[in-house]
């Protein structure tokens, strides 16, 4: 067989090709669909069990009935019902069906023993028609577009013959020399390979030198590192701001080693907003004795993103830098943190000679510096660069200036799951979605601001921006068959002290868990006794100064 004939052959094809994927495709999502909801659907009926084993402890008919209501609305039942035998004990049904009922060949039935009881069952019904109607949706969709694709390729597969490869074929195979056109494009084919190549190259070498960098910046830090540790520093202020110079440096050589962990997408990264600004004032006050730095930010205020926290520390620091750098005689910097409409913005305010109009409209330019004559000249690649990483994630840098007054930059920041809050009055860590969703419902009709975790491991990585006399609610079973009593020494050793224990196991003695101030059920309520009794808050505390 001619080169010729098995193209012009094998062009015939690609409608069987589309079919088998599509067909194949729609069987791959059909599959994962169905086991997917299967075990969201399970997970829901075992959820409300061990939530309604808490409601017959307690006798307390109204939780039962909300859980039950909780397994419809947002488990997507269309029937739940507590047998006791063949007695219906207590239901939510739309449909009015009762234990005894029969399950139609369009349902699932899913059953539960309640925990804590040896007759009471929970019993589920699903409708697997509707369930599933997505994945319906999508078969007659593809069935639509394999259909169409047919008739699409069939038509454009003739013109495709003859317009672009019996012309091709006789050019290639042919005596026929090529035109003019087709040599140009042959031409510009290859020099778009050439310049990727060297594009290539020049990232090569741009990570070769980042490597070289990060290695020379490491050896003198480490240096410094261990002298510090040699050296009995006293005030506990200057010590902090050297640390934290010397981790930032470590950072920077991180960041040079491992460009590749640039994010691109919103959400790669918890940045813990608050920590970051307090850390720059900390590093920077030692260089700015003659003056003030203040910061004014919420208690908490951690969100995702995906600008690295080392780029914003490098912003953050080079935007104070030339503020400081601007202050002539009332020598005061002030940082302010705010989060609007999924934005979280750093406002960075000097009290110095204010930049001209002229000036103004030109920042951000590569190669522009504002710095004084009387000051060594920068490089204009600060307010450049971090206009640029800014700009990449989907944030800004904005300036506003009166000379003579002072400056404000303001850093625009994209996040994500932005958690604020100005005060905190007690922490649940806790596995189970529910219970979570339980006791964040309980806290906002109690006027209490509550952070809850899903593992000890994810609290431990927030716990030294926590005040010390915080409760602590902690669920005994954590992730993995861990216990809490895995974490109780570390708790300790940080400082809480008011760690109460929060299960449904009745058989656990306060006496075994040193460091805990009691064992209570999972019903939120029983953790009002442990909470300090509610502060007045005048209006204007929502922010404070550090």
């Amino acid at each position: 067989m001619t080169l010729k004939e098995w193209l012009s052959k094998s062009i015939t094809r690609p409608h069987k090709i589309v079919a088998i994927f599509l067909l194949a495709v729609w069987s791959v999502f059909a599959v994962r669909s169905y086991l997917t909801i299967e075990s969201k659907q399970h997970t829901y009926v075992k959820q409300t069990a061990d939530l309604l084993s808490i409601a017959f402890h307690q006798q307390n008919r109204v939780i039962a009935e909300s859980g039950l209501e909780t397994l419809l609305s947002q488990g997507g039942a269309i029937s739940a019902e507590v047998c006791n035998g063949g007695k219906q004990e207590i239901s939510a049904n739309q449909d009015l069906r009762g234990c005894q009922a029969e399950t139609e060949f369009y349902e699932r039935l899913v059953e539960q023993k309640i925990p804590g009881s040896s007759s009471l069952v929970l019993r589920a019904r699903f409708n697997l028609i509707k369930d599933m109607s997505s994945v319906l949706s999508a078969l007659g969709l593809a069935l639509i577009l394999v259909f169409c694709g047919f008739y699409v390729i069939q038509t454009a597969q003739n013109r495709i013959k003859k317009d672009l490869f019996d012309p091709l074929f006789n050019k290639l195979l042919g005596n026929d020399q090529l035109e003019i056109k087709e040599l140009m494009d042959l031409r510009s084919t290859i020099q778009e390979a050439k310049e990727l190549e060297a594009n290539k190259a020049v990232t090569l070498a741009i990570q070769e030198n980042n490597q070289q960098v990060a290695h020379d910046i490491r050896s003198p830090v480490e240096s410094i590192n261990a002298l510090l540790k040699m050296v009995e520093i006293k005030d506990r202020d200057l010590k902090a701001a050297l640390d934290k110079a010397v981790h930032r440096a470590n950072s920077v050589a991180n960041f040079l080693l491992k460009p590749e962990q640039k994010a691109a997408t919103i959400g790669n990264a918890v940045l813990d907003f608050t920590a970051i600004i307090q850390d720059i004032a900390i590093e920077k006050r030692p260089l700015f004795t003659d003056g003030q730095i203040s910061v004014q930010a919420p208690k908490f205020l951690v969100g995702q993103s995906s600008l690295p926290a080392e780029s914003l520390s490098r912003i953050l620091s080079n935007v104070v830098d030339n503020a400081i750098q601007a202050c002539d005689h009332d020598r005061r910097v002030t940082i302010k943190l705010s989060q609007s409409n999924g934005f979280v913005e750093v406002a960075v305010q000097d009290t110095g000679r204010g930049i001209s109009e002229e000036l103004l409209n030109r920042i951000g330019e590569k190669g522009l510096s504002q710095r004084p004559s009387n000051q060594p000249a920068g490089t204009g690649r600060g307010v450049y660069s971090a206009k640029k990483a800014l700009e990449e994630v989907g944030g800004s840098i904005q300036f506003s200036s009166l000379a003579g007054l002072g400056t404000t930059v303001l850093l625009k920041i994209p996040v994500a799951n932005v958690e604020c809050l100005e005060k905190l009055d007690l922490v649940l860590i806790e596995n189970e979605e529910m219970h979570r969703l339980t006791w964040k419902l309980w806290a906002k009709r109690k006027g209490l601001d509550i952070l809850t975790f899903a593992s000890a491991d994810e609290f431990l990585l927030r716990a030294a921006r926590l005040s010390k006399s915080t409760p602590i609610f902690m669920d005994f079973i954590l992730d993995n068959s861990v216990t809490a009593q895995n974490y109780l020494p570390e708790l300790r050793r940080l400082g809480f002290s008011e760690i109460v224990l929060v299960t449904s196991h009745r058989d656990l003695k306060k006496e075994d868990f040193l460091g805990t101030k009691a064992i209570i059920g999972k019903d939120p309520t029983f953790a009002e006794r442990f909470l300090p009794p509610p502060e007045f808050n005048p209006p204007g505390a929502a922010i404070h100064s550090i």
